[in-house]
């Protein structure tokens, strides 16, 4: 399964490698990156939303994260978690 894990995450990298950013030096974030557990291991997660923001994408939220989870093969509980929004609450 790590192996797995390690393949889907050089995927999530090429995301961001055109962004020309260096991700091992520390230094401010541009978006907030959190600690959450996924499939019992701790990892760093960012909001796809707040990335989505972020990378200026033209088209809408819903078709740009179902075609980066497909293009990429991610697996949800793997290398991903779903949140529903609370009765009341709206998108931004």
């Amino acid at each position: 399964m790590n192996h797995a894990l390690n393949g889907h995450a050089q995927a999530a990298q090429s995301i961001l490698a055109g962004m020309s950013l260096d991700l091992s030096a520390p230094k401010t974030e541009l978006i907030p990156i959190n600690a959450r557990p996924i499939d019992g291991h701790e990892v760093q997660t960012v909001n796809a939303r707040e990335l989505h923001a972020f990378l200026e994408v033209k088209s809408e939220f819903r078709h740009w994260i179902k075609n980066r989870i497909a293009e990429y093969g991610f697996v949800e509980g793997i290398d991903y978690v779903k949140h529903s929004l609370q009765a009341g609450m709206k998108m931004a």
